[in-house]
């Protein structure tokens, strides 16, 4: 049962991982009234993405593939 929990907690994670680095790549100049508005945001998004720790996103990520 709590490997079960374990996986779908890693699953959650994963997702909202990937959902945050789309939302990364999508970002552009354009859609922003000033640079630093920009850079602003885009300093946030990084902030976002570098919470849970890139080796532990991986982990997760290796860990949902080879347990499916």
């Amino acid at each position: 049962m709590r490997k079960a929990t374990e996986r779908g907690e890693a699953q959650l994670a994963v997702d909202g991982a990937f959902l945050e680095m789309r939302k990364f790549d999508k970002m552009k100049r354009s859609d922003y009234n000033s640079a630093s508005e920009y850079i602003e945001e885009y300093q946030k998004q990084y902030h976002v993405l570098a919470e849970p720790h890139p080796v532990h996103v991986l982990f997760l990520v290796l860990l949902n593939v080879f347990t499916c």
